[in-house]
């Protein structure tokens, strides 16, 4: 029997999105967003009239299942706390799911805290604050590739911020990185008082005065979550402690 290859592909693939379709649930394709359609793909908002939408719909949700299983072996390699495997895995999941904020967030914790107690545990005498420093540097690297491929997520900044805290105390550091977010869209009101507390941990005082002025402004005193009468506390304690 003559086989039509083009027919048998199509249908191939056609099979493999009702396959998938039966096997993806719900929280997969919603858990990741490739432009601005999700990743699963099948929805009426997809137009799948031609060939090529419907293999990249397919891919979609397949690529979606890729990653989620090269996941697993993320927490495998987390699990047995062995660094060079977590690294591997993460390089697999970052090539199949880029957009994933999650994954990076939590794939620099892994290499800045986890890495570092890892390797502590095996480190000669007086190796520990470079070790914690290795690691740091790791995570932040980690984070700014996906700063890169996600553009305009305050969340790489702060994470970057609280990195530099717990495992450094480089508080200067962490001002630094808040400010490169100061003007993205949805940044949580917290980021701007924490901002301001970082500075007067670093000793500038009229710099966290002068911030925290402009912080207060902006805030509306409707939204509970914004806390404008506790910045406005925290402005009067400081003034009485400048003069």
């Amino acid at each position: 029997m003559k086989i039509n290859r083009n027919a048998w592909w199509h249908g191939i693939m056609c099979g493999g999105a009702i396959a998938l379709g039966s096997v993806t649930t719900a929280p997969l394709t919603q858990s990741r967003v490739v432009g601005k359609e999700y990743a699963a793909g099948f929805g009426p908002h997809l137009d799948l009239s031609t060939e090529s939408q419907l293999y990249s719909a397919i891919w979609g949700r397949f690529g979606g299942l890729l990653a989620d299983f090269a996941w697993i072996k993320v927490y495998r390699a987390w699990a047995k706390k062995d660094l060079p495997e977590l690294r591997v895995s993460l390089k697999r999941v970052r090539a199949l799911n880029p957009h994933g904020v999650g994954f990076w967030l939590n794939g620099a914790r892994m290499l800045g805290y986890d890495g570092t107690a890892w390797r502590r545990r095996e480190a000669e005498a007086g190796r520990e604050n470079s070790i914690r420093l290795e690691q740091l540097s790791e995570a932040i690297l980690f984070l700014r590739d996906g700063r890169i491929l996600n553009p305009g997520r305050y969340e790489f900044g702060l994470e970057e911020a609280v990195l530099r805290m717990r495992l450094a105390g480089d508080f200067s550091g962490a001002v630094a990185a808040l400010e490169t977010i100061e003007e993205m869209p949805n940044l949580p009101y917290f980021v701007g008082r924490v901002r301001g507390e970082l500075l007067i941990r670093l000793g500038r005082k009229e710099a966290a005065l002068a911030w925290l002025r402009n912080f207060e402004q902006t805030l509306p005193r409707a939204d509970l979550d914004a806390q404008h009468e506790v910045v406005g506390q925290r402005i009067r304690d400081l003034e009485r402690s400048i003069d």
